[in-house]
C-alpha cells in the first residue's frame, strides 16, 4: 500500500473504533476519542454518565438470556 492508501485506511479503523466505543459504551473511563469533531465532547459525556448512573442511556446495548431449549 503506498501512504495515501495506508492513511486513509488508518483513519477508517478510528472512525470505525470510536463509533464502536460511541454506540456501546463498556467502561467510558477507558474510552479513546479519536479527535473527532466534536473535540472529545462524546468523551465527556460518557465520563458523565459513569459518574451519574440514574441517567440510563437507551442506546445502551442490551442482552437477552440465551433460550433454555
Amino acid at each position: 500500500m503506498n501512504d495515501e492508501t495506508t492513511r486513509k485506511y488508518l483513519q477508517s479503523i478510528k472512525r470505525l473504533m470510536t463509533l464502536c466505543q460511541r454506540r456501546y459504551p463498556a467502561l467510558p473511563s477507558k474510552s479513546v476519542e479519536f479527535n473527532s469533531l466534536a473535540n472529545g465532547s462524546d468523551l465527556q459525556a460518557l465520563l458523565s454518565e459513569e459518574n451519574d448512573p440514574s441517567k440510563a442511556s437507551e442506546e445502551r446495548l442490551r442482552l437477552m438470556p440465551a433460550s433454555k431449549e
